[in-house]
């Protein structure tokens, strides 16, 4: 079976009347409120959104993504099939589509499915479960959070690592420097890119780094990106 069979057969498996199921509660619920009702402008919104056509769009573009991630890379052909016809790699790509079918962002579905195709190629031990894991921590965050990140890997990545030294610790440290000047130029204050800093850290992406009191007033805050952070960031930067 070609790849291209392998996910439209499990984008076919996705129950194409939930949405809508969806939207009868949503637009009830709505209605309840009192002297409120549902305005024509947002029942069209709702409707839109949560309709079946929209869905099925939605899950074209991603299993798009998964496929052209999978293309991407010079891996043997059975490998890849033999990763992804297991009832693991089925249950991320259902819970996944839960998570795209609300998702209007077509760049965001599409980095849902990078994240997908990435790991049916991956050498990395990191599973099925880091993937789903990835895609349902980059659905609640915004654009702003991985501006933050993305500095933080353009001045700091190249000194991630899993177990950093004593001297990769410190080159971390003086480019957080960098890392702050870039992100005040960005438009950026110095707390809101603490603040998106620490949010990162508790996905797992970034975390504080204990700063010298030589080189940091008391209010100041040092962050570095982690190889968490790393990997989302390579796989969701593409052109």
């Amino acid at each position: 079976m070609a790849i291209d069979d392998k996910f439209d057969q499990i984008s076919q498996q996705y129950p194409e009347e939930s949405p809508n199921r969806v939207l009868d509660l949503t637009l009830k619920a709505l209605s309840l409120i009192p002297g409120v009702g549902v305005p024509i402008t947002l029942a069209d919104a709702i409707r839109s959104h949560f309709s079946s056509q929209k869905a099925l769009e939605r899950l074209k573009v991603f299993s798009e993504a998964v496929i052209e991630e999978v293309r991407k890379h010079d891996r043997e052909l059975s490998e890849i099939k033999a990763k992804i016809g297991t009832a693991d790699f089925a249950q991320v790509f259902l819970a996944s589509a839960n998570i795209v079918v609300f998702t209007p962002n077509v760049t965001r579905i599409r980095q849902f499915g990078w994240i997908l195709g990435y790991e049916a190629t991956s050498e990395d031990e990191e599973g099925w479960d880091e993937a789903a894991s990835l895609v349902d921590d980059l659905s609640r965050l915004t654009e702003k959070d991985l501006d933050a990140l993305r500095i933080m890997i353009r001045f700091q990545g190249e000194h991630v690592r899993d177990v950093p030294t004593p001297q990769e610790h410190d080159a971390l440290e003086n480019a957080f420097k960098n890392v702050i000047r870039a992100a005040v130029d960005s438009g950026m204050s110095n707390y809101e890119f603490y603040g998106r800093a620490l949010r990162l850290s508790g996905f797992g992406l970034a975390r504080p780094i204990t700063g010298k009191l030589t080189l940091w007033a008391p209010q100041d805050m040092v962050f570095g990106p982690t190889p968490r952070g790393k990997r989302l960031v390579e796989i969701i930067s593409q052109v």
